[in-house]
């Protein structure tokens, strides 16, 4: 892979009926410009990249506490929808004897 730096320093022998060494020079300034906002662009992208993984971290952090807290929710009211049924047997059994002393 060619660094930038190496589009600049490198020269090109002229020989009869060559290239235009002007042509050549512009051209090679354009593909230095081009080379340049490339590496620019990527170096933005990389940066954006690395941003949204570690929002997508955060987010996968948040989804595991917020499943683990339903998961403990779910857990509670299970508990207390047993204790709920037996204080309604009890009850009801306390009713029943009150009925029959009454």
């Amino acid at each position: 892979m060619l660094h930038q730096s190496k589009f600049i320093i490198r020269n090109f022998p002229t020989k009869f009926k060559g290239y235009d060494p002007e042509e050549v020079n512009d051209y090679l300034d354009e593909v230095i410009r081009t080379v340049e906002q490339l590496i620019r662009e990527n170096k933005d992208l990389e940066k954006r990249v690395r941003f949204n993984e570690e929002k997508v971290s955060y987010f996968n952090s948040i989804q595991e506490t917020l499943n683990k807290s339903i998961i403990v929710a779910q857990e509670a009211a299970d508990r207390l929808k047993k204790m709920l049924v037996k204080m309604q047997k009890l009850l009801f059994l306390k009713l029943k004897k009150k009925l029959k002393d009454y």
